[in-house]
C-alpha cells in the first residue's frame, strides 16, 4: 500500500527509472529486446512501492540488490551467448571448472613450487567464478535469492580474488594485491558457506547438504581465530593465515563435491515440505 502517492511521481523516481532503462543496454542484445520491456516495468513497479511506502532509503537498497543481480546475470548471459551454450551445459561445464579450480586453489595454497604462484592462482580463482555461476543457475531458483544473493557474492569474491592473484603473479609491488587475493577468497568462502547454509535447511543437493556449509565455513571462522591470534601474539597475519593452511582441504573437497553433483541432469525442482 502506498502511503505517500506524491513521492511515486517524484524527480528522483523518474532519474531512477531513466538510470535503470538505460543499464538495460549491459545485456545481450537479443536477451534485452525479449525481456528488457517486461524488466524495466518491474523495476519501475518495485521503485513505485519502495519509494511510496518508505522513501528514498528504499529506493537505495532496491538499487543495491538490483545492481549486483544486473551485472550478474548480464555477465552470465554474454557468457553464455559468446559459448552458444544451453544452460545445462553451462551448468555441467561449470562443474568441470569448479572440480579444476579447487585442485589448482590447493596447489595455490600450499605453494607447490613457482608453478603455483605464476600461473595456478589466477586461472584457479577464474575457475571458480565460473563454477561459482554454475550452482547459481541450478539452484538459485530453487534456492531463492537469499541463495542467489549469497552465490552472487561468492562469485564477485572470486572476481577479485582473480585479479589479486593476477597482480601476483604479474609481480606487480604492493600488498594490496595479495590482500585482493585474500579478502577475496574469504568473501567467496563466506558466500559458499550461506549457500551451505541454505542446502542443510532445504536440502537442495542430491547429497551432503552439510558439506558446503562446513567446509566452506570454517575457514573464515579459523581466519578470525587468527586474527585474534595476531593480537595476542603481536605475530603477522600472514603467519597466522599460514598457520590454517592445512585446512584448506575442506573448502576444496566441498567445491569438489558440489563439481561433480552439477554434473548429474536437470535442474533439480524446488522441494515442498510435507506433513
Amino acid at each position: 500500500m502506498i502511503t505517500n502517492p506524491q513521492l511515486t511521481t517524484s524527480p528522483i523516481l523518474n532519474f531512477s527509472q531513466r538510470a535503470f532503462t538505460r543499464l538495460l543496454v549491459l545485456y545481450p542484445r537479443e536477451y534485452r529486446q525479449e525481456y528488457g520491456p517486461l524488466m524495466a516495468q518491474l523495476f519501475k513497479d518495485c521503485s513505485r512501492e519502495a519509494i511510496g511506502q518508505h522513501g528514498g532509503s528504499a529506493l537505495l537498497a532496491l538499487w543495491a540488490s538490483t545492481l549486483l543481480d544486473l551485472f550478474k546475470t548480464a555477465f552470465e548471459e554474454h557468457f553464455k551467448e559468446l559459448t552458444h551454450m544451453s544452460k545445462e551445459k553451462f551448468i555441467r561445464l561449470g562443474g568441470w571448472a569448479l572440480m579444476i579450480g579447487a585442485f589448482g586453489l590447493l596447489v595455490l595454497l600450499f605453494g607447490l613450487g613457482e608453478f603455483a604462484t605464476f600461473g595456478v592462482g589466477p586461472l584457479s580463482m577464474l575457475l571458480l567464478l565460473v563454477g561459482t555461476l554454475a550452482l547459481r543457475n541450478r539452484y538459485g531458483q530453487s534456492g531463492g535469492p537469499g541463495v542467489k544473493n549469497a552465490l552472487a557474492f561468492s562469485a564477485l569474491g572470486a572476481g577479485v580474488a582473480c585479479i589479486g592473484t593476477l597482480g601476483l603473479a604479474l609481480q606487480q609491488p604492493g600488498e594490496v594485491w595479495w590482500y585482493m587475493f585474500f579478502f577475496g577468497l574469504m568473501a567467496q568462502l563466506v558466500g559458499q558457506a550461506i549457500f551451505g547454509l541454505a542446502c542443510a535447511r532445504q536440502q537442495l543437493l542430491p547429497y551432503w547438504n552439510g558439506l558446503p556449509l562446513v567446509g566452506s565455513g570454517i575457514v573464515p571462522l579459523m581466519v578470525v581465530i587468527g586474527v585474534i591470534y595476531e593480537f595476542a601474539t603481536r605475530a603477522s597475519i600472514l603467519e597466522s593465515f599460514s598457520l590454517i593452511n592445512f585446512l584448506y582441504v575442506l573448502p576444496v573437497s566441498a567445491y569438489f563435491v558440489l563439481g561433480l553433483q552439477l554434473q548429474r541432469g536437470p535442474v533439480p525442482v524446488a522441494k515442498t515440505a510435507t506433513r
